[in-house]
């Protein structure tokens, strides 16, 4: 081994350490070089790939001796500037520069890009497909899988961007959110040999001043972890152990939460919710977001309560306060005075939840769950649509014991009459894109900033990048989960440009389909120009299109509309009901393209009532 003990002094394991404390990283490069037809523990052996070990005790990366295939030797690697034994400390993704913030800085720069995974990751691969760690499915199937929207589910696995002096972590390579970061320890770098005498021969002095290569010393200052954010990446390295050894999996959007919480849960956690019960809510590491739910029983005597901070300074100052009526009434009850909630969101689904209670240490989605979801919804101002709780009759199907049942939790499934007749849904289709409307109207911070950073080692030369936030990056990720990539020729169709400008299309006209394709379009746009989403958000024209795509969506599930679509079915016959998919929208005519859109404005929505005979 060449580092028997990290920084802090806890003892490290080398290239026998296994599970969560593995971190495998493989180059996209290397893995392209052989069309990813490999077995999947020769990954690690590639040229540029490593393995690290993260320490249990500070989270920080310990890079590993080379590993190899029997029979070969790797004692140096030309792409690895820092060799084994150098130590990477957790850091801030606030602190890392704005090379690993933007795709044109990103495409620019020396940065390794691949795949990192841990030992967990295994684990779950060799599970879905019945199979053991030592006999894993190649490369090529690995890849397929976790690109996948069906195996959401499978985490611990990220894109990685490996630079002189930053190890940055992503949901994957679309979209640049970052969900941890580590920067080099100065001094626990044992030089790579072969790159120094590739410096010795190089004849371009000018690469001593490169951006990259004092880019510790430059942000020394933001480096330095205070309590706050040291207190929530330890939150978050423990929730990813509470996940990791005992969690639910979910999979499912937070906007779908009636769909896969039991309704009496969802009223007990609604009801903690609006108690005030869930303070201390913070998104941590690795995609984490933890929260602490008071334990009552009865949160009616505490409804009136002040509001708790749920910022990151509360989760250091109100550690140890136990003050609050809900706390007090829990320990009273001689339970714990809260429960921890731990949740893991990728590509804006909840994979993972996990809580300190006994209902969820025995699998269970509990109230504390819930309450700690609605309060993470209300922090990106997304609002869950709730049944009716208020225990009335119920108006929806009922069982074979003539008991109610909640329609709701089974509207994902096919209605086959619908289909049969070639009916439109009734359903809103994108409340997943239209609920970033009202935080792109009142962001809680900044929806954009450019950033600059120099070029020269004078600073004279500075080039700008876009850099966006959390909410607009969750929108990119929505858009490109729910959209198709072929967005090009669904504008073909309607006779516009794959890079048509939106402030000569008149929104008001435009239907679904074309909405999609159009937000599709200016995602994969950015890449190639960076900046026009901002310049989107600027001038509205993004907002514009949501709204619209939200009128026609909400429109859909009205009481009117169902009824004048099945007279258009009546009507028509069975023919044109087809051709027409009963919508009775004539194929030319409309203001653009031969899909013929409909010149009159959508009909106004009306509030959707519950009808259990239009079902």
């Amino acid at each position: 081994m060449t580092r028997e003990h990290c920084i802090c002094g806890a003892p490290l394991k080398g290239l026998s350490v296994e599970g969560a404390s593995r971190f495998g990283f493989v180059p996209a490069s290397s893995l392209a070089h052989h069309n990813y037809d490999i077995p999947f523990d020769v990954g690690v052996t590639l040229l540029g790939a490593r393995v690290f070990e993260c320490c249990p005790n500070c989270g920080a990366l310990v890079a590993c001796e080379y590993p190899t295939v029997e029979g070969q030797v790797r004692d140096e690697d030309p792409l690895i500037t820092y060799g084994p034994g150098t130590v990477y400390e957790e850091c801030d993704v606030s602190s890392v520069p704005t090379t690993y913030r933007s795709f044109r800085a990103l495409m620019s720069s020396g940065v390794t890009g691949g795949y990192m995974y841990s030992g967990v990751f295994k684990q779950h691969i060799a599970d879905l497909y019945h199979t053991t760690v030592d006999q894993m499915p190649g490369w090529k199937v690995v890849r397929d899988t976790i690109m996948d929207p069906a195996n959401i589910a499978v985490d611990e696995w990220w894109s990685a961007a490996i630079g002189r002096n930053f190890i940055v972590l992503y949901e994957n390579a679309k979209v640049l959110r970052l969900v941890a970061a580590w920067h080099r320890v100065e001094g626990t770098d044992p030089r790579n040999e072969r790159i120094e005498r590739l410096q010795h021969m190089r004849t371009d002095m000018l690469s001593d001043s490169a951006s990259d290569t004092m880019e510790v010393s430059q942000f020394k200052a933001q480096l330095e972890l205070p309590d706050v954010k040291r207190q929530l990446i330890h939150l978050g390295n423990v929730g990813r152990a509470r996940l990791n050894n005992n969690s639910i999996t979910i999979g499912r959007h937070l906007l779908d939460l009636r769909l896969w919480v039991a309704q009496s849960v969802l009223a007990e956690g609604n009801a903690l919710f609006e108690a005030n019960a869930v303070h201390n809510t913070n998104e941590t590491r690795f995609g984490i977001w933890h929260a602490e739910v008071d334990n009552v029983d009865n949160v009616d005597s505490a409804s009136e309560s002040e509001s708790r901070p749920s910022d990151a300074q509360s989760a250091v100052d109100d550690a140890t306060d136990d003050s609050s009526p809900l706390t007090a009434a829990a320990a009273g009850n001689g339970q714990p005075a809260a429960s921890e909630v731990d949740m893991l969101f990728r590509h804006n689904n909840v994979v993972r939840v996990s809580c300190t209670c006994e209902e969820g240490q025995n699998g269970e989605i509990c109230k504390h769950i819930v309450a700690a979801a609605l309060q993470v919804a209300s922090h990106f101002k997304t609002s869950v649509r709730l049944p009716d709780l208020s225990g009335g009759k119920s108006v929806g199907a009922r069982g074979a014991d003539n008991t109610s049942v909640d329609s709701e939790r089974y509207q994902h499934y096919a209605d086959a009459v619908s289909m049969l007749h070639q009916v439109q849904p009734t359903e809103p289709r994108f409340e997943a894109l239209t609920a970033f409307i009202t935080s792109f109207k009142e962001p809680p911070e900044p929806l954009h900033r450019v950033e600059f950073m120099a070029v020269d080692a004078a600073g004279s030369h500075r080039i700008g990048y876009s850099v966006y936030s959390e909410v607009v990056l969750s929108f990119i990720e929505a858009v490109l989960h729910d959209s198709d990539d072929q967005y090009t020729k669904v504008l073909h169709r309607y006779g516009l440009d794959k890079d048509v400008s939106l402030d000569i299309l008149n929104t008001d006209h435009l239907d679904d389909t074309l909405i999609v394709a159009l937000l599709t379009m200016l995602v994969y746009k950015e890449r190639r120009n960076e900046g026009v989403i901002a310049e989107a958000l600027e001038d509205g024209s993004l907002v514009r299109l949501l709204e619209r795509l939200r009128d026609v969506d909400s429109s859909r599930g009205t009481k009117e509309d169902k009824a004048i679509r099945r007279k258009q079915l009546q009507s028509k016959g069975t023919r044109t009901g087809r051709m027409l998919g009963g919508l009775g929208v004539g194929m030319t005519g409309g203001p653009i393209g031969p899909r013929g859109l409909s010149t009159s404005p959508a009909p106004s929505p009306t509030p959707t009532q519950p009808d259990g005979d239009d079902h």
